[in-house]
């Protein structure tokens, strides 16, 4: 067995010989939960890699895991979809991150409390503005 952080593990790392991974310290950025994972899909690997993500229930691992869902499907959209492969324009790019942006307001649940209807100091408005 061998223990890492998902940030520690990757970077720098071949571990081809590894026929288990197991993610118990999901990082806030998605990328690096796969990069990590990626280590063990190495050149030389021979076995089948099993892949186990530890989430505890009621945890802000869950929140984590949400955003990381959210993050991996932006990706899907913008990136993999071919608009910044250079050979698409400024305008297209804007147009479709602001196609993202108008859907993901929409979809936005009416029991969201204003930014407005809040005091400055209160916690959900410092929560907005840490956005």
């Amino acid at each position: 067995m061998f223990c890492l952080s998902t940030r520690a593990g990757g970077l720098g790392l071949n571990l081809q010989s590894a026929d288990t991974v197991i993610i118990f310290d999901s990082d806030w950025n998605p990328q690096m939960d796969q990069q990590a994972e990626d280590h063990a899909h190495r050149i030389g690997q021979k076995k089948e890699v099993l892949v186990f993500v530890l989430v505890s229930v009621g945890s802000i691992e869950e929140e984590i895991m949400e955003r990381a869902k959210q993050k991996k499907g932006i990706d899907a959209k913008v990136i993999e979809a071919g608009l910044f492969n250079n050979t698409s324009t400024g305008n297209d790019r804007k147009e479709m991150l602001q196609k993202i942006i108008r859907r993901s307001t929409k979809s936005l649940g009416t029991d969201v409390p204003s930014e407005r209807d809040q005091p400055p100091c209160s916690p959900i408005r410092r929560g907005i503005l840490a956005l």
